[in-house]
């Protein structure tokens, strides 16, 4: 086992004090910042950075606490929308049929803000440790079963590759709206990222290091792979996330500055690959030209909004920037929130829990079973206001704030948070006992980063289908395998 420091450390009375102590300071002077912005974006925008910079703090930066990681994600997730409308520099026109300056935006970041509080409240900024989880022998139990689950999992994931490419398929929208079977596998890879946050963890913790980044070479190279032929990023990033906690936990202690540097980083990569999808078998396809692209951007930009051309070159690359990193997927959460506030209950009623029974269903049985009978809330949502996407095979995703909302209202954002924090709080609470509950809260990490833009079934279904299914039979796979006390009996 090599020497790692432990990653987080429990303190005594007097560090959860000044844990609470700090949480509250920035939670009372963010608000004051936004009840006292009224109708300002920007100064609400600047309130949410207060609130998630004192809840890190109050962690001392250590990203392996929700502290970091969630306020982090959940924050960026809310504000991109608001932040590039407030900019002047958003990509779309309109949304759900409504013009962007009809829809609510101060609204969405008080929503979200509060929501967000809520959640942080409930897990608190108490800190557990690792190590003595990491050098539990009984780690064993689920460390001999992950390569064999990663190998299967690999090789449903590649066939799946080679079925939608046999199928000549010419965007993700085809694929979805082919209904075949064959193309439902997709749902190796989350599995397989899972066995190999294991399987790492492994590595990492007998001193095989070298193994361990041979290995993440191979996983990379898999993932562009993955975008220049089916067009699906997913992956990549899903094992990125992974892989980034377990060196953190189980190798060397990663900086708050390295890892603003790695998000910026990985925003920007994703918009890049976003140009390249299924790059390889598109004939027609051609090469990305990123001074095209950008000059692209400034010019819709500035038809939009003449204003922008009269910023100095130094602003015009920094919204320009911004666009490029969060006028994607990032955004989805505040225009989904912001376009709910304005027409829930007006001309969109509340749902009233009605979908709720689906979302449960989605979450529990497998996809092909239920899918063509039960339809989820964000898919209902889709279908509603985004008709022309969801025909050809598209959809805006969603968002986690807006699901209570459109559900109870302010009593449902109420609710969702309350459920959001205590269950993060379960789980990190869980990593600190075992090392099944460690191997969960690493491969479940990426799901929850993801949870500000979807509703209740994704991370419901992916923490049980793709996590605590592929765990459990990691044990299994050990114990069949003779292996399960192979580490005691070695000592």
């Amino acid at each position: 086992m090599t020497s790692i420091p432990a990653t987080t450390h429990a303190g005594p009375d007097s560090e959860r004090q000044y844990g609470w102590a700090v949480f509250a300071a920035g939670a009372i002077l963010s608000s004051a910042v936004l009840v006292f912005a009224s109708d300002d974006i920007g100064q609400k925008v600047a309130a949410m950075f207060i609130l998630s910079f004192a809840t890190a703090a109050a962690v001392r930066f250590d990203i392996a606490h929700p502290f970091v990681w969630f306020a982090g994600a959940f924050t960026l997730y809310s504000v991109s929308g608001p932040l590039l409308f407030h900019l002047g520099v958003h990509p779309y026109d309109t949304w759900g049929g409504y013009r962007m300056s009809e829809i609510d935006f101060s609204g969405a970041m008080d929503y979200q803000f509060f929501a967000l509080i809520i959640a942080l409240a409930v897990i608190g900024p108490r800190q557990v440790s690792f190590l003595n989880v990491r050098n539990n022998p009984m780690a064993d139990a689920v460390y001999q079963g992950a390569l064999p689950i990663l190998i299967v999992a690999g090789v449903i994931g590649v066939a799946n590759i080679f079925l939608i490419v046999s199928q000549d398929f010419t965007s993700k929208g085809d694929v979805v709206l082919s209904g075949d079977w064959t193309t439902r596998l997709s749902f190796a890879f989350n599995i397989a990222a899972t066995a190999l946050g294991v399987y790492l963890s492994r590595l990492f913790s007998e001193g095989h290091p070298v193994t361990a980044y041979s290995i993440l070479l191979i996983v990379i190279a898999v993932g562009i792979i993955m975008v220049l032929v089916i067009g699906q990023r997913h992956f990549l990033f899903r094992a990125g996330l992974i892989s980034l906690l377990v060196f953190h936990i189980f190798h060397r202690r990663i900086s708050i500055r390295s890892l603003l540097v790695m998000a910026g980083f990985a925003l920007v990569l994703s918009s890049v690959l976003g140009g390249y999808k299924m790059a390889l078998v598109l004939q027609d396809a051609a090469p990305v030209d990123t001074g095209s692209l950008w000059e692209q951007t400034v010019q819709v930009i500035a038809l939009k909004n003449p204003e922008f051309l009269n910023n100095s070159p130094f602003m015009q690359y920094l919204k320009v920037g911004l666009v490029a990193a969060l006028g994607s997927e990032a955004m989805t959460p505040g225009n989904n929130m912001a376009m709910l506030l304005s027409r829930v209950p007006q001309d969109l009623s509340y749902f009233y829990g009605t979908t709720v029974p689906g979302d449960l269903l989605r979450s529990v049985l497998p996809g092909f079973i239920v899918q063509p009978f039960v339809e989820t809330t964000g898919a209902v949502y889709n279908r509603l206001v985004f008709p022309d996407t969801v025909a050809t095979g598209g959809g805006v995703g969603f968002t986690i704030v807006g699901y209570g909302y459109l559900h109870f209202g302010e009593m449902g954002v109420l609710m969702i948070m309350l459920v959001i924090g205590g269950t993060l709080r379960m789980i990190y609470n869980w990593a600190g006992r075992t090392p099944t509950g460690l191997m969960f809260y690493i491969g479940f990490f990426p799901v929850a980063v993801y949870v500000a833009r979807n509703d209740i079934t994704g991370p419901l279904s992916q923490g049980l289908k793709h996590v605590l299914i592929p765990l459990v039979a990691m044990h299994v796979v050990t114990y069949l395998l003779g292996n399960r006390y192979a580490s005691q009996q070695r000592r």
